[in-house]
């Protein structure tokens, strides 16, 4: 599955970035309730690991804004995941940094389960990161019962992970530079 990026207001801070179906928008302090919502909610966090309290989400929440006010891919970073022209939250998307790879998460609020959203959200942002960022590997990770996630991460052909951060109560899965350019037919080329 092939992703195109297009990116808007691109400047200090995150960009906003436009998939075939959302708009990913850098965090804002007006999402703050959705954000401890998704955070603290048991069923949502079920495939994750333990809820939050909301005092640690909104700590999260606010380290967030903090670190997407340096616009570097480097740095902890969190999107709004949202149907362009609507504002109305759909989920949560994540880079957290880690000396060798980009963890991208993804948290789908209950009423789009089920609608690929994760699988487009992680697909398109870690095509993005591998191709306008230094980064050379990406992995997502979930509870080790969740097979609906493996499922998304196999559609997506990341392979997987050996050691997950975490340890043996996660599966993970990983997409290298040199595997998502073969998987999108572009290896050999030169990628900005």
């Amino acid at each position: 599955m092939k992703y195109t990026s297009s990116i808007e207001g691109v400047g200090s801070g995150l960009p906003t970035l436009v998939t075939s179906r959302f708009q990913l928008r850098p965090l804002a302090y007006r999402d703050e309730d959705f954000y401890v919502s998704v955070y603290t909610d048991e069923a949502l966090m079920r495939f994750v690991g333990q809820p939050m309290t909301p005092t640690s989400a909104a700590d999260a929440f606010r380290a967030f804004l903090k670190s997407n006010a340096r616009g570097d891919l480097r740095r902890a970073c969190c999107w709004m995941i949202e149907q362009p022209g609507d504002d109305a939250a759909i989920g949560l998307l994540a880079l957290i940094p880690h000396s060798d790879a980009a963890e991208i998460g993804v948290m789908v609020s209950g009423a789009w389960q089920g609608r690929k959203v994760a699988q487009e959200t992680i697909g398109f942002l870690s095509a993005f990161l591998l191709r306008h960022s230094d980064w050379t590997r990406t992995f997502s990770r979930h509870v080790r019962d969740n097979e609906a996630g493996a499922g998304v991460m196999r559609r997506l052909g990341f392979s997987e992970m050996r050691d997950v951060p975490g340890g043996i109560a996660f599966r993970g899965w990983e997409m290298t530079r040199a595997a998502w350019r073969e998987r999108d037919g572009i290896a050999g080329q030169e990628v900005a």
